[in-house]
C-alpha cells in the first residue's frame, strides 16, 4: 500500500467515510448534535466548505480562519470521534462557523471555540489498561 501510493488514496476514502457517518448521526441526532439544522448535514457542511473556501473568516482574535484550517480541524477529530460532541466539540464548532458564514454575521468565541476544540484534539489520548 504505501510503496504504491494507495495508502494516501485509502486514507481519503475511508477518512471521507469517516465524516460522511458524523454528518448522517448528526441528522439522526436532530436537536441532540449542534450542527443539525432543518437542512441536511451533508448539504450545510457543503455550502460552509464552498463559502470558506472563496472568503476565509476573521475570527474574534483577528486571525484568519481558512479552508485547509477547516478540512485539517475536520481531519483531525475524525481520529477522535470523542472529540465531536459536546459545547466545545467539532459539531458545535461546525454549527457556529456555519451561523457566522451562512447568515449570523457574528464570529464572537469562534477563536476560544476553536483552540478549545484543537486542545482537545492534541491532547493525550485516553486509553484502557492493557494488562499484557
Amino acid at each position: 500500500l504505501w510503496s504504491s501510493g494507495w495508502q494516501i488514496k485509502s486514507d481519503r476514502i475511508a477518512t471521507q467515510e469517516e465524516f460522511d457517518e458524523f454528518l448522517k448521526l448528526c441528522d439522526a441526532a436532530g436537536p441532540d448534535c449542534a450542527f443539525a439544522s432543518s437542512q441536511p448535514s451533508k448539504a450545510r457542511w457543503e455550502r460552509l466548505a464552498s463559502a470558506i473556501r472563496r472568503h476565509p473568516v476573521t475570527l474574534d482574535d483577528g486571525s484568519s480562519y481558512t479552508y485547509d484550517f477547516l478540512i485539517g480541524d475536520v481531519v483531525g477529530a475524525m481520529y477522535d470521534p470523542s472529540s465531536w460532541g459536546g459545547p466545545e466539540g467539532l459539531a458545535a464548532f461546525l454549527d457556529f462557523l456555519a451561523d457566522a458564514v451562512l447568515g449570523d454575521d457574528s464570529v464572537a468565541g469562534a477563536a476560544a471555540l476553536r483552540a478549545s476544540l484543537v486542545d482537545r484534539l492534541s491532547g493525550p489520548a485516553e486509553e484502557a489498561d492493557y494488562d499484557n
